[in-house]
């Protein structure tokens, strides 16, 4: 019987709320039953739109990046191995699996990558040998090769306990013939216009009501298209 496990404690600033698939850019697969299935759960959902990713204050980074490649699948425990009870109790943090996805940034559209050009991002879940980490977000990335164009909605750099410094995406856009389209598939949008969106957002209409002394800010809305 296999064992399973729950975890619902959010993973604070460490981990937000986007699950990448593990086979992204040649990340680990399952070839066989996994003997023990770890569910992450405790997220808040965040929407996709274009408006929802420019506008979430989770996200100090904002790149245009293109996959390079992909790591081995790895847990957050020091050096890459599974953590103890006594070091997840310490840190506060669940144990997961995750692998490290390359980048190579194409444009910086907010924040700083402090000069540099490649960065590591963190994509969730994953497996090794039968053991099976699974993140309760509602989105998950498709598999992506070398070359992919990205626009990635990235959280704070931070070690999750293994040593390495990595940034967890909140939100993803492929980007694929002039179009961006969200990492589930639910909303799209001109790729030009993603970029004018994100350096220069629209400041709130004000709309004043005829003898009041109130006012009431309004926002330019996107409307995405939806795949059937």
């Amino acid at each position: 019987m296999n064992g399973h496990r729950n975890s619902a404690r959010k993973l604070g600033s460490v981990l937000l709320v986007v699950s990448m698939a593990t086979a992204a850019c040649g990340g680990a697969s399952a070839a066989s039953e996994p003997g023990e299935v770890i569910s992450v759960s405790g997220y808040e959902p965040v929407f996709d739109g274009p408006e929802d990713a420019i506008q979430f204050v989770g996200s100090p980074l904002v790149v245009v990046a293109v996959t390079t490649g992909a790591g081995e699948a790895r847990w957050n425990g020091p050096d890459g191995r599974r953590p103890t009870s006594e070091e997840l109790e310490e840190t506060g943090r669940p144990e997961f699996i995750w692998v490290p996805i390359e980048v190579r940034v194409a444009q910086v559209l907010r924040g700083d990558t402090q000069g540099r050009e490649n960065l590591i991002v963190r994509s969730l879940g994953g497996r090794i040998a039968d053991t099976i980490v699974d993140f309760d977000a509602l989105r998950t990335l498709p598999p992506l090769e070398p070359g992919t164009r990205l626009v990635l909605f990235l959280n704070e750099e931070v070690d999750a306990g293994d040593g390495v410094l990595a940034s967890t995406p909140n939100h993803v856009y492929v980007v694929e013939g002039g179009i961006a389209r969200s990492a589930n598939g639910t909303h799209e949008v001109p790729f030009a216009d993603l970029v004018r969106m994100i350096k220069q957002p629209e400041p709130p209409v004000i709309d004043e009501e005829p003898g009041s002394d109130t006012t009431v800010a309004t926002s330019t809305t996107i409307a995405p298209t939806v795949d059937p």
